[in-house]
Order: structure tokens, then sequence, then C-alpha cells
């Protein structure tokens, strides 16, 4: 069932972007403790930018943190693995935290203090060690706050600070050969 919920899912996307578009465009399948086994299947389909990913910290069924299930991913995935890339303890730690110590007067503001570059820096470096690992092309999303650790496990080339600056996001290709940084 989950197999014919995504592909008929993609199909809708896919329609309602042809004749609508100027440019090439394709989707992402996205990764559930569900879908993992169809995954292979899934991004052969027609339009499948890659396989999108979130390792922590999630709404819905998106979630996907179990190591096994994780482990399978970057195994098994000959396209390109975006994650977002957030360690959930860490971030119902800090949120804890925050809560004891400011009550009800915490806001947005603490939005970044809850889902901190500690809990970001976790999960990514999980998933550079997964993608060199099993030398999956993974695309770290919004990464900002880590670029230069991200830069350093990955073994990648570091470009200069300022363009990291105006960057809103890496792509690490080829992990575990050769290995380039680059905004998409």
């Amino acid at each position: 069932a989950g197999r014919a919920v995504a592909v008929a899912a993609r199909v809708v996307h896919l329609e309602r972007a042809a004749g609508r578009t100027h440019c090439d465009y394709a989707f992402y399948v996205g990764a559930t403790a569900e879908n993992v086994e169809n995954l292979p299947e899934l991004q052969m389909q027609p339009g499948c930018a890659g396989v999108k990913l979130f390792m922590g910290a999630s709404t819905g069924n998106m979630l996907v943190d179990d190591p096994k299930i994780l482990e399978g991913i970057f195994a098994h995935s000959p396209v390109l693995i975006a994650t977002h890339c957030e360690d959930t303890p860490t971030i119902l730690a800090n949120e804890e935290r925050y809560k004891r110590q400011l009550g009800d007067k915490l806001s947005a503001e603490h939005h970044p203090l809850i889902r901190s570059e500690e809990a970001c820096y976790k999960s990514s470096t999980l998933a550079v060690e997964l993608a060199q690992r099993h030398g999956a092309k993974l695309h770290v999303l919004h990464a900002i706050e880590i670029l230069s650790e991200v830069h350093h496990l990955a073994g990648a080339v570091v470009v200069e600070q300022q363009e990291l600056d105006r960057m809103a996001e890496i792509e690490v290709v080829e992990v575990g050969g050769t290995q380039t940084v680059h905004q998409p």
C-alpha cells in the first residue's frame, strides 16, 4: 500500500507541474519507516530528484531516527539523499531546560537555542559518517551554522568565509570519492 500511495502522489505532482513550469523539475521521495523497503524502486521512478530524509525532530511519519533504517537508506540509495539534520534528544533536552528556566516566557526567539548548533552538528555528523561508509550522495539542508564542521568531516573543499556567509545550504557530492561543496 505504501508504494502505491507514493507512486500516486508522485504522479499527481508531475501532472500538476506539467505545462506550468519553464524549467526542468523533479520531486523528492520522502523517506519514512513505512516505505524504506520500497525506496530503491521509488527512487528509480521518473521525476525523482532523490530521497528527502528527516533525521530528527519532524512531524507526522517523516521522522527516521532508527539506526537500522538509516543504515539501509544510505546503503541502498543510488540517488542523492537530502537530509534535515537535527538530533531529537538534544532538542528535547534543550526545550526542557529552557522551559524550566523561562516558563511561560519561552517564545519563538528561543527557537535557535532549542534547535541548537549542537543538535544540528550531532545529526549532520551521523549523516556524513553514513554517507562516507556507504558511498552515498549527500545534501545537508539548512546547514549554515555547521558548515566548517561538515566540511572537515566530509574532507570537502572549504570555500572562502564570505561565500559561506552567503550560502543558505550546502551540497556535499560523492562523499567517499571526489568531494565538492557548492550552493545548489
